[in-house]
């Protein structure tokens, strides 16, 4: 009888668990909780393992369960020892040590990837997993899942299945093929022909094996395991060789390929098929091909918007240029949705992928050939017209995107994390922060880059309504203390519902050493999805994760939202003021710092900011650069970061969206190496009425200051306090433009000028958010209010905004002017 070893995880689970026991025994209850807790995780990790049978996985699991059952017994015992030890028993204060989870173990990457397995309802193994569907070699093989759903062109024909009549799998020249010998007819795969059309041409010019190697086909048997990076690994996709095919003139109905003799080639078919099915049927809704081809060959994706204000045209042409002619890069263009789009004579098709299978350059002109997969059915092959030499220029004028992908050979070093994000209850998004320490062994001249590529975990293809974006800085930087930064919006980690964003950091020499920042977020519906961050660097960068992240000894979290009366919008707006503001009192030693850490997120589509002023904690009207501390930079969408260190004292911290009147919820976080206090500081007239009071000055009532002899034509306001009390007064310019100092003033009723005032904002002030009156008591009665401009004949609209403690009327009086 043979004996199955026992591998050496399920020694070190039962050893683990049987060390806690022992613990237990001997009232080392944190020893045990710690040890129960590491033996639960890998109990756990063998009842997920594809290498256990059913009845094995079950048995792991309830050993897991058991493990985990004694960890919260041991959990009780201590919270009632410490509710009771008060001296007068003789239980002891036991405390337990908080037992974190180890991302970036082995267990814990690879239950990531075996949650991201399950793809459209079909379970898509790594590829190193041994193959559950073994059989004979002399058995035809039938793909257990069935077949991928098909299109509507394909199921309107009554599509049967059955093996191709095509070339030999063995016989050599099946590889021999050309990009123009891909062809597409029906199916909405575009992306995939035109990726598969540059991977050929590609292995043609420089003898890569890109796609082909992908393919593991037995024609015997007709099975085909299919080598696709999908969800952060390379996993098995297993098809038969049955293809799609018309049923009266046994026409291919889905991507062909014949050779210069006519013969069917069948493997680009089969690629397609695989690919089909892992992405939930014929009838895909298409992506682009820098996807398709890191699913393919494990190139790097990205994708240039041709549109975009960044768009670099003379680089991208020169980064374009010696990548393709070098190797190191294949490309595809994109159309937009509009219709009718022609490129002289020639039709172009609406939201298509175009290969380019060659990149041209001399004294005159820079062209590129591009290369259309698509036949209509009707059309006879060697008929259409299917490449075009389009100039650059006009490929900028007429495209809407451009798709590289990049061999990932280029880059020395190749770091991977998976992880998991975990959406709260009530919010819309989560965010997960990856650090990595670099060095630049090699300081170069002037500047390399690092690139991080973020990859979302993809369950079901057709979902659209899942965002990402990615945030890398270095942490080391200087933080950002512009004003002028912090009233833009930053084009860096903007959503986008593909699943890659692609984010490159320049390291200058200027800083050598450092940490890495890596911000990736989620906005969507799924509570838990899988993700994957990619760091590629050059030769000269060394770097790697930051595994022992030490978390914050000190923490504070506020759930709040921008309301409208609460969107001030950014520092340009009079409406500045409101936005919800937050006094944070740090504590500590004189001249000490501690390092403090700002979090805001919020929904996708608003960028938002986070500014740090000293101003006694008081609430700040508007933003001076004398007074700034710090600030996250430019708005970003959806999260906002500030990393900074502060000496002890009172700041207000103003978080503010990047337009006013732009509302939704957010969370803030702070998070400290020191004790600080977060308290809301309260909006101006709190606890008062407010009435908003809109006039203008016109030609007859822009009067000026007093110097200039008319003050008493300017606009007046009579307000009439039923009783005694409080009162202040906001002046502002409803739309702020050119200088124009402003002044309210409080002032008897019937006075004859401003000598008598009651109480005044002072001297003549332009600031943004206008200028304010002193608090102060009134007796019962009448008043008036004057608004003006230092200069007359300053025609423009303002507005009065009148606090006090009890309700008062106001109307404006008609000053005779």
């Amino acid at each position: 009888m043979n004996r199955t070893a026992r591998s050496p995880e399920i020694d070190e689970a039962e050893s683990t668990y049987s060390k806690a026991a022992k613990s237990e025994l001997a009232k080392k209850y944190d020893t045990a909780f710690r040890l129960y807790i590491k033996s639960a995780e890998i109990f756990l990790h063998l009842s997920r393992s594809t290498d256990q049978s059913d009845r094995d996985k079950s048995k792991w699991k309830g050993r897991a369960a058991q493990a985990l059952e004694r960890a919260e017994k041991i959990k009780s015992v201590t919270k009632k020892s410490t509710a009771i030890a008060s001296g007068a028993t003789d239980e002891s204060n036991i405390t337990l040590t908080p037992v974190g989870i180890d991302h970036f173990s082995h267990r814990q990457q690879s239950y990531v990837l075996q949650k991201s397995s399950s793809v459209h309802g079909h379970v898509y193994p790594l590829w190193d997993e041994a193959s559950s569907n073994t059989l004979s070699s002399s058995t035809e093989f039938s793909d257990p899942d069935g077949q991928p759903s098909l299109s509507p062109e394909q199921r309107e024909v009554a599509t049967i299945w059955r093996r191709p009549h095509c070339k030999a799998y063995t016989d050599p020249t099946i590889w021999q093929i050309g990009a123009q010998d891909i062809v597409q007819h029906i199916v909405t795969d575009c992306s995939v022909c035109a990726s598969l059309s540059v991977c050929v041409e590609h292995s043609r010019r420089f003898g890569s094996k890109l796609a082909r190697d992908a393919i593991h086909y037995d024609p015997l048997t007709g099975r085909c395991d299919v080598k696709i990076l999908f969800n952060g690994s390379w996993r098995r996709v297993i098809i038969d060789d049955k293809l799609p095919h018309h049923p009266s003139n046994g026409t291919l109905m889905c991507m062909t390929c014949q050779d210069p003799n006519g013969t069917t080639v069948a493997w680009p078919s089969y690629l397609e098929k695989a690919y089909m099915k892992l992405m939930g049927g014929y009838d895909f809704p298409g992506s682009n091909s820098s996807i398709d081809l890191h699913a393919l060959g494990g190139w790097i994706p990205e994708q240039l918007d041709i549109k975009s204000s960044n768009f670099e045209r003379e680089r991208t042409w020169t980064r374009i240029y010696d990548g393709f002619n070098h190797g190191h890069c294949m490309i595809t263009l994109g159309t937009g949705p509009q219709p009718d789009l022609r490129w002289g004579s020639a039709y172009l098709l609406s939201s298509h992928s175009y290969a380019i299978i060659n990149v041209e350059e001399d004294n005159k002109d820079r062209v590129l050939t591009v290369l259309d997969s698509w036949v209509p059915v009707s059309q006879d092959e060697e008929q259409a017209t299917r490449t075009l030499r389009i100039p650059w220029s006009d490929v900028l004028a007429t495209f809407e995107g451009i798709y590289l992908s990049w061999d990932p050979q280029l880059w020395s070093t190749t770091l991977t994390f998976h992880g998991r994000w975990a959406r709260k209850e009530n919010a819309s998004g989560s965010t997960h922060e990856a650090r990595a320490r670099f060095h630049l062994m090699d300081p170069p001249q002037g500047a390399t880059e690092v690139w991080v590529l973020l990859t979302r975990h993809v369950i079901n293809s057709r979902n659209s309504s899942n965002f990402i974006a990615l945030k890398v800085e270095t942490e080391d930087a200087e933080v950002a203390s512009s004003i002028g930064a912090a009233s833009v919006v930053d084009s860096q980690g903007i959503y986008t519902n593909s699943a890659h964003v692609l984010t490159k950091c320049r390291m200058s020499q200027n800083q050598p050493n450092g940490i890495l920042s890596m911000l990736a977020s989620y906005d969507g519906v799924c509570q838990s999805v899988g993700f994957t961050l990619t760091i590629y660097a050059s030769p000269t960068v060394d770097v790697v994760w930051e595994t022992d992240v030490v978390t914050p000894p000190f923490t504070s979290e506020i759930e709040s939202q921008w309301t409208h009366k609460s969107a001030g919008g950014n520092p340009e707006y009079p409406t500045f003021m409101v936005n919800p503001q937050y006094r944070l009192r740090v504590h500590g030693q004189p001249r000490s710092k501690i390092k403090v850490c700002l979090t805001i997120q919020t929904v996708k589509d608003l960028p938002v900011n986070i500014t740090v002023l000293w101003s006694q904690g008081d609430r700040v009207f508007d933003l001076c650069h004398k007074d700034l501390v710090a600030t996250s930079g430019s708005y970003r969408y959806g999260l906002a970061r500030l990393n900074t260190q502060l000496a002890p004292g009172d700041y207000s911290v103003v978080l503010s969206a990047f337009e006013p009147q732009k509302t939704g919820p957010f969370t803030f976080t702070v998070e400290s190496s020191g004790k600080f206090d977060l308290t809301n500081i309260p909006q101006e007239g709190a606890g008062m009425y407010s009435k908003i009071i809109r006039g203008s000055w016109d030609v007859d009532t822009a009067a000026g200051g007093p110097s200039f002899k008319h003050y008493m034509h300017n606009p007046i306001y009579e307000f009439d306090c039923p009783a005694d009390t409080q009162i202040k007064v906001r002046l502002q310019l409803i739309r702020p433009g050119a200088s124009a100092p402003l002044n309210v003033t409080i002032l008897p009723p019937n006075s004859a000028s401003s000598t008598a005032h009651i109480t005044t904002s002072g001297a003549y002030d332009d600031a943004i958010s206008g200028v304010v009156t002193p608090q102060m008591s009134l007796n019962k009665g009448k008043y008036w209010v004057v608004p003006s401009t230092y200069s007359p004949g300053v025609q423009a609209p303002f507005q009065l905004i009148l606090y006090s403690s009890v309700s008062v009327a106001v109307k404006e009086k008609d000053n005779g002017s």
